[in-house]
């Protein structure tokens, strides 16, 4: 837990989000408890690992990552950020990172920087540092920045230096490699004059670098051997006398260290840095690489730059084995060419870039991106920033989902939907940006997967949208190394999804998997999990998609492709990719036919109905080996394309199974069987005595109190039927029928009944509740009940009110009810709060239209000065609930009509238990 905070916090301090880094934010992050985070923080601040600012909420800091990036005290605590920030913004100027000029320090080259830092600071004098990288990668540079790094840590001596010797000049001269590194006396060779020192003694207490140290023969790396294990050397031409040398080495090489370097040398390198090149650095970094190399020019020139789409183009997608060396070079190249065809501004065209890249420009215009004509370095930095746009679109899907999806395991079609719209306000966005991008492999290959789809349903998409969906996968698939961090982060949110929406919607996550793989295939890109849900999004629609849910409807009949045929018509006919399809040879026997049946339905690990089409065999045999599957399943014989499109016409309009496959037949030659699913889904079912007019109203009252995403259906039966049928009724035949509830018991053995009456009522709620159990969380019983007590009020309110909109006016009662028993800290019994929302409802009508009653009769009481305290509170608090009731409907509830609500709540029963009777 301790290690997960402190990297939670590093990141929040790495991307300037201080406000994050309190410890609610932490523990959603981390999905941990508060408590546990708050603990653990308090502890990592007692053992000096976080400081502690006391702001509203807590904030709390990494040492190690102030350590990093200021000189820090070991004060513990802040009171306030201003205080924090007041202390630390002193120190900007003069203590920023060095190695924060590097494009990529917090993300490609965040790991070889904390390695190098590591490694020069290590007690007591750091250990040797091998760089390894192919040419121009920056190797120099990093060597640098880390002398500068180690000097403003205090590392290194006051006056201490950076020595640096390129090893290429002393290939095959040992001796003369002896004599720079070691120095050498008077008299030593030739010409030797006098004594001089070498660069050993230049770079003590401070950085020797040994670049292109491959080039040293093995004899020449010998003579490192004495300096690197002891910081001990020996002048050429002096034996005797030994000097010492207290340095920090890095080497670095382009070559495979392995193979150019001794064994015995490489034994005392301990530390192997690789450095990337230019194509592993990612997308963005290349940007931002071309932004800053532009920069520079344009001080040097103090003249702005611009260059044209192409070129820009070309720069971010050209092969450039020299890497960050050879992309400046061409660079300068550029602006050399194009500064002397320019005033007052440098434009860089084709024509300016060196032939061998132009010699490329076939390969890479098939990925022009560009909706400029020119960019300035200011634009390409916007381009830069734009590039988190993927990451944060992620992020705002993921928390839609987490937030959604708290309450419920199930993904219902309502939150598909607020994703979808989530997806095409982000496409939409993105619309303008891409209105160039039609000539990228990935909107190509994009384009001719939808066209696939659309041969098959005749589905038609947004062109401007599709040509965004291509450019945000483009997006996210050729920024390698940010998302790529991103999706490693959440890699088990989005497998969550994933799983999901292959639960709920197979079809349409099947669909969108064989997009991907054309992707994958046609334009060699790695597919994210995140880009299969996108483009889940953008086929699904969450309303259409719902007639099908659960549903699988499959065509298998023999011959070369019958079954492919009739399932593509069907398809095409009917808008929509209903029927999958199995071909079988002619040969093929009903044991054939039944295995590739369970290995299509085992692709559908929550399928509940399976409605098979065949054109020949015994369908008793077929469903006899289809045993194993646990759905519904439905067989018809003698398939032809009328019949399938029957079926899927059918399915569309939500016909039932039975009667589905019933219509069919009658219409048909075919025959057909149906087995029930051995998977019963769990039932309530409403009977009444004065009849099933009754029931079915009762029905409705119930079915719309039950959560929205709850999987329980609610179904009314006759009451006649029940007492004759009982429990051989087909109702208990095709669902998991939980309770009974209505007007009269039918005495079913083993069935719970709960009487209308009593439904309301507390003590059999919870037998409600109990019925079930396992069925609803502990949020979703609550908010069952509550929308059952507001229901059943309406349905009492529709005879009594006569001028007022009864299902508005309970709204407002309602929340007013609630905030009463709140403010009295008590809670009303559900006959109670029917009562009281049925009787100010019809109080608010009769005032509104001047039909006031006479004071209560009951209570001898001076409605403007009441005597009773308990009573005048009462009304007080009565006031305040109501305003907004007064207030729309323009009226004053007399203290009178208030006094007989405070009688009336007197009375509830299940106050006479409270602690106390009084309120």
């Amino acid at each position: 837990m301790e290690g997960k905070i402190i990297s939670y916090l590093n990141a929040c301090m790495n991307h300037d989000d201080l406000p994050l880094t309190s410890a609610v934010r932490c523990a959603k992050a981390l999905k941990a408890s508060r408590v546990d985070v708050t603990a653990c923080m308090n502890k990592l601040v007692q053992s000096n690992d976080l400081v502690r600012i006391l702001s509203r909420p807590y904030l709390y800091v990494p040492v190690s990552w102030l350590s990093e990036h200021y000189i820090y005290t070991d004060q513990s605590e802040f009171a306030s950020v201003s205080e924090f920030m007041q202390l630390f913004e002193k120190q900007t100027t003069n203590t920023q990172d060095p190695f924060d000029q590097l494009v990529g320090n917090h993300h490609s080259l965040k790991p070889m920087i904390s390695q190098l830092k590591a490694a020069i600071s290590y007690p007591p004098e750091g250990l040797p540092i091998l760089l390894k990288g192919p040419t121009g990668t920056g190797k120099s540079k990093m060597a640098a920045l880390a002398y500068d790094w180690a000097k403003q840590k205090g590392l290194l001596k006051e006056g201490a230096q950076f020595v640096q010797l390129n090893c290429s000049e002393y290939a095959n001269n040992p001796e003369l490699l002896n004599a720079s590194l070691f120095g050498y006396v008077k008299g030593a060779f030739t010409g030797a004059d006098k004594d001089t020192s070498g660069l050993a003694a230049l770079a003590d207490g401070g950085i020797l670098f040994l670049d292109e140290v491959h080039n040293l023969s093995a004899q020449s790396q010998e003579k490192l051997f004495h300096l690197m294990d002891q910081g001990i050397y020996h002048q050429m031409g002096d034996n005797e006398n030994t000097l010492y040398s207290h340095c920090r080495m890095i080497f670095a090489t382009t070559e495979d260290p392995d193979q150019v370097l001794l064994r015995t040398l490489m034994r005392r390198i301990p530390i192997v840095i690789e450095i990337p090149s230019l194509k592993e650095r990612g997308r963005r970094e290349r940007i931002a690489l071309i932004a800053r190399l532009i920069e520079q020019e344009q001080k040097r020139l103090n003249r702005p730059i611009q260059l044209s789409g192409s070129v820009y183009d070309l720069l971010l997608n050209a092969e450039v084995p020299g890497n960050i060396g050879e992309l400046k070079s061409i660079i300068q190249f550029c602006c050399v060419n194009a500064f002397f065809e320019a005033d007052s501004l440098v434009r860089i065209n084709l024509h300016h870039v060196p032939y061998k890249l132009i010699s490329q420009r076939s390969i890479t215009e098939a990925h022009h991106q560009n909706v400029l004509d020119f960019y300035t370095v200011e634009q390409l930095i916007q381009l830069y920033d734009k590039d988190q746009k993927a990451i944060l679109f992620s992020n705002q899907l993921l928390e839609l989902f987490q937030e959604r999806n708290a309450a419920s395991q199930d993904v219902s079609a309502s939150l598909i939907l607020q994703m979808r719209v989530l997806l095409m306000k982000h496409l939409d966005e993105r619309i303008e940006e891409s209105s160039e991008s039609e000539h990228s492999y990935c909107w190509m290959a994009l384009n001719q997967a939808f066209t696939y789809l659309q041969g098959k349903s005749q589905d038609s998409r947004d062109p401007a949208r599709l040509l965004a969906l291509a450019w945000l996968i483009q997006e996210i698939c050729f920024n390698d190394i940010e998302y790529q961090n991103w999706s490693i982060c959440h890699e088990d949110e989005c497998q969550l999804i994933l799983n999901e929406l292959e639960k709920t919607y197979f079809k349409t996550f099947r669909s969108a998997q064989e997009i991907c793989l054309f992707l994958q295939s046609a334009v060699e890109l790695y597919i994210y999990p995140m880009v299969i849900i996108i483009i889940f999004l953008f086929l699904i629609d969450p309303i259409e998609q719902d007639v099908y849910k659960g549903r699988a409807l499959l065509i298998a009949a023999h011959g070369f492709s019958t079954a492919s045929s009739i399932a593509d018509a069907a398809n095409q006919l009917l808008g929509d990719t209903v029927f999958d399809a199995i071909d079988m040879p002619i040969t093929s026997s009903v044991d054939d036919v039944i295995e590739k049946v369970q290995t299509y339905a085992g692709r559908f690990p929550h399928l509940e109905e399976l409605i098979l089409l065949v054109d020949m065999g015994s369908l008793e045999s077929i469903l006899d080996g289809l045993n194993s599957l646990e759905c519904s399943i439905g067989l018809i014989d003698h398939v032809s394309t009328p019949v399938a499109l029957e079926i899927g016409t059918l399915v569309s309009q939500r016909e039932e199974l039975e009667s589905m496959l019933d219509k069919v037949c009658k219409l048909s030659c075919s025959g057909y069987r149906l087995r029930p699913s051995m998977r019963k889904k769990p039932a309530i079912v409403c009977c009444c005595a004065s009849g099933i007019g009754t029931a079915r109203r009762l029905e409705s009252l119930i079915q719309s109190s039950l959560p929205s995403d709850c999987d329980i259906r609610v179904l009314s039966v006759s009451y006649p039927h029940l007492l004759q049928e009982k429990k051989s009724s087909s109702v208990f035949q095709k669902w998991n029928v939980v309770c009974l509830v209505g007007t009269l018991n039918p005495n079913l053995k083993d069935v719970t009944f709960i009487s209308v009456e009593d439904l309301i009522i507390r003590d059999h709620f919870i037998l409600l509740e109990s019925c079930l159990e396992g069925l609803f969380t502990k949020e979703q019983s609550a908010e069952f009940q509550k929308k059952l007590l507001k229901n059943f009020s309406l349905y009492n309110l529709m005879s009594e009110l006569t001028v007022l909109n009864p299902q508005k006016l309970l709204e407002q009662i309602t929340p007013c009810v609630e905030q009463l028993q709140n403010d009295l800290k008590i809670t009303l019994s559900s006959t109670t709060c029917i009562g009281l929302y049925v009787h100010i409802s019809c109080l608010i009508e009769r005032i509104a239209f001047n039909q006031t009653e006479a004071k209560n009769q009951n209570l001898d009481l001076n409605p403007d000065l009441p005597a009773n305290p308990e009573l005048r509170r009462f009304i007080r608090l009565c006031r305040e609930c109501f305003r907004s009731i007064e207030s729309q409907y323009r009226v004053r509830i007399p203290d009178s009509e208030i006094a007989y609500i405070y009688e009336y709540i007197r009375h509830d029963s299940q106050n006479e238990d409270s602690e106390t009777a009084d309120f």
